[in-house]
């Protein structure tokens, strides 16, 4: 039996379908590569559309070609499971395996296959393109005109190319950070961050030293006087400690209490009784003139730090808070601070 003329009107529609899927995985083949060659146009500085494109060409018809003449062409065998596949029940692959056998029973059964193959059509064959071949010519296609593009641009001056991109890259040395730590040994703590990383040369965020009850700020290790810092161009890690000390133990708070304070009453007569001082008698009151009740600055001999006196004249609570206002009546109007700044600094006035 004349095998491929009987297979020719099924093979042509085979051929067909061979040559769209030799067409779809050539494309991607060639879209691949022009996808590189834009890479590499892009890299060298050379013309980013006329290489890629030449690749694409050149590259898709010598896939296309090969992918059908080493995978896609139909043969015989490849005509007959596809008829079988429409219902024949392998018929068509028994009759070409008893091709050339004499026998009585070879040669019904390539009659009846014969019978059978008369009610198949040829454009009963669908074309078949797999889903995924699809999927991955589109995705090449899209890479490739972008990447295309880009080239083109590059070439033209409207993007920078990959090699002078590359150079910025390299050249470019990574952001150094410093650790900065503040800490404290005893009598109180840190208002702010105490553990932070800033950039080289860069300056951390401020933070204040703040005392506990009983205790005074002293000074930091570095010998800032100031509670409140803001340290700046920093270029190495570093490590600053506050330092309290008890109020007994400040040097501004042991000196010799002065004059006008008096001797503490060893037990002759009430606390808060001085001679000459308000003209009453030992009961321990204050008088309506020297503005004390006994208990304060002028009272006793008595020191108590909550009163604020510092020099033994001068009641500097009220001082104290006038300036406090002032400063932050200042703050409100300064334009040049950030709220956060701003609230900080108002944070530590209000600790003051």
């Amino acid at each position: 039996m004349d095998q491929k003329n009987f297979f020719e009107k099924y093979g042509k529609r085979l051929a067909r379908e061979g040559w769209l899927r030799s067409l779809v995985c050539g494309g991607t083949v060639g879209f691949g590569a022009c996808f590189a060659v834009a890479v590499a146009s892009w890299m060298l500085e050379l013309n980013g559309l006329l290489f890629p494109l030449s690749a694409l060409a050149v590259v898709t018809a010598v896939a296309a070609v090969l992918f059908y003449w080493l995978h896609f062409r139909p043969t015989v065998w490849s005509c007959a499971r596809r008829m079988d596949s429409l219902g024949l029940e392998e018929r068509m692959v028994t009759m070409l395996d008893l091709d050339g056998d004499p026998s009585c029973i070879a040669k019904l059964q390539r009659e009846d296959a014969k019978m059978a193959a008369g009610s198949i059509l040829p454009e009963q064959i669908k074309i078949r393109i797999s889903k995924i071949s699809i999927a991955l010519f589109f995705v090449f296609a899209a890479a490739s005109a972008a990447m295309t593009t880009v080239s083109a641009m590059a070439s033209l001056g409207l993007l920078p190319t990959g090699s002078a991109l590359m150079d910025e890259i390299v050249s470019q040395e990574p952001e150094k950070y410093i650790a900065v730590t503040y800490l404290v040994e005893e009598g109180g703590y840190i208002e702010g961050e105490s553990d932070q990383l800033v950039l080289l040369g860069g300056t951390a965020e401020p933070v204040i030293a703040v005392a506990e009850e009983g205790y005074v700020f002293d000074s930091w290790d570095d010998g800032n006087a100031r509670p409140g810092r803001t340290d700046s161009n920093i270029i190495q890690d570093v490590v600053y400690i506050a330092i309290f000390v008890p109020l007994e133990d400040d040097p501004d708070m042991s000196d010799e209490m002065p004059s006008d304070f008096g001797e503490p009453m060893g037990g002759g007569g009430p606390p808060g009784s001085q001679q000459g001082q308000s003209g009453e008698s030992s009961t321990g009151q204050g008088s309506e003139e020297s503005g004390t009740d006994g208990t304060g600055p002028m009272g006793s001999g008595k020191y108590d730090d909550w009163n604020q006196i510092i020099d033994g004249k001068t009641y500097y609570r009220t001082e104290l808070e006038q300036y406090r206002d002032e400063l932050l009546e200042r703050l409100e109007n300064d334009e040049e601070l950030t709220e956060e700044e701003k609230a900080f600094i108002r944070a530590y006035l209000n600790i003051v």
